[in-house]
């Protein structure tokens, strides 16, 4: 599981699409009536990111960063970190309340209700701000938090303490094909389209 981020490349184009992946059963009875089961118990996101030129020509070498940074996933194999720049803050997130016994939480994220784990940690800049009952904690003081997104303290927030957190994310990802091809349509320059897909379960 690789903390590569997806790099930001001159050429990217718009628009960037987002989409939410989920997947339901249905079974119909003779009169008519339907039974749907969800069979995601979270739900996945597919990322497509067009790209209206590459080059790698002189300075501007897109083209050897993109092509080394996919060979380097030996295809849909290994995972990295995406930035999406609609989805990357949030602010007060709640994480969970105490029971006094629990010591390990994943951090996630609430957008208008939906919440979904957080499996790519920005680390350092800036550094997560952790609360118990809104009280901020020191650095890194009674608790460890890895870029995974796992927060661990050394002495379990006591029942009824509500642990919340401000922190930069990322959406972990793998690519959605084993192949990904690039077309050389003009000298000096690359063209290169692929879809991603985010990482549920890890």
């Amino acid at each position: 599981m690789s903390d590569s981020k997806w790099p930001a490349l001159i050429g990217t184009s718009y628009p960037v699409t987002r989409e939410v992946v989920t997947s339901t059963l249905t079974q119909e009875s003779v009169n008519g009536l339907q039974v749907r089961i969800a069979l995601y118990v979270d739900r996945k996101y597919r990322w497509t990111i067009p790209f209206e030129w590459i080059s790698s020509d002189g300075a501007i070498t897109t083209w050897q960063q993109l092509f080394g940074f996919i060979s380097n996933l030996n295809g849909m194999w290994d995972s990295f970190l995406y930035y999406d720049e609609d989805d990357f803050l949030v602010t007060a997130q709640e994480i969970a309340v105490g029971d006094g016994t629990t010591k390990v939480f994943q951090m996630c994220r609430t957008m208008e209700g939906a919440t979904d784990n957080v499996f790519g940690m920005e680390l350092t800049t800036p550094a997560p701000i952790i609360y118990l009952n809104a009280v901020a904690q020191g650095h890194l003081s009674g608790y460890t938090l890895t870029s995974s997104g796992v927060l661990t303290f050394t002495t379990a927030p006591g029942a009824g303490v509500v642990i919340t957190a401000t922190f930069n994310y990322y959406w972990r990802c793998h690519l959605d094909e084993d192949a990904n091809e690039f077309e050389n349509f003009a000298q000096r320059s690359e063209e290169h389209t692929s879809e991603l897909q985010s990482l549920r379960h890890l």
